[in-house]
């Protein structure tokens, strides 16, 4: 779940917030202050509410595709990606619960085929891999 991140705000509107501070040091201004402040935490909650319903519906049509898998792992999978984007087949495993190796690999290979996940780097090495789940990353950039 995404935070308030009230950092951005301020990053964004740095000279209101450099001003803000300054009239609270020099003339006591909390009034100004407080209000800024309120500015930045409801942009930074609307911005936030967007990135979390974008994330849920993107659950919603990932979960929607699950079926075509055929596969009793493959929503523990899903919901392994959603809380870990950047993989190794592995990791990814063993956060889903998926003991055998060769399953594995088979829902990975049909996740990949379904481009819901994409592969980083062109190690020869299977279990080497880095995969990503740029779909969820997209939305959290």
């Amino acid at each position: 779940m995404p935070n308030l991140y009230i950092s951005e705000f301020l990053e964004k509107h740095r000279r209101d917030y450099y001003e803000a501070l300054n009239l609270v040091s020099v003339e006591g201004d909390w009034i100004y202050w407080i209000s800024f402040f309120l500015q930045a935490v409801r942009q930074q909650a609307k911005t936030s509410k967007k990135t979390v319903e974008q994330i849920e519906e993107l659950h919603r049509e990932m979960s929607q595709e699950l079926p075509k898998f055929n596969s009793k792992y493959a929503s523990a999978f899903l919901e392994a990606l959603f809380k870990m984007p950047i993989f190794s087949l592995k990791g990814i495993a063993k956060r889903a619960g998926i003991t055998n190796s060769q399953t594995a690999y088979s829902l990975l290979d049909k996740f990949l085929a379904a481009g819901l996940v994409d592969q980083l780097n062109e190690n020869p090495m299977k279990t080497k891999r880095i995969l990503v789940f740029n779909k969820l990353l997209t939305i959290l950039d």
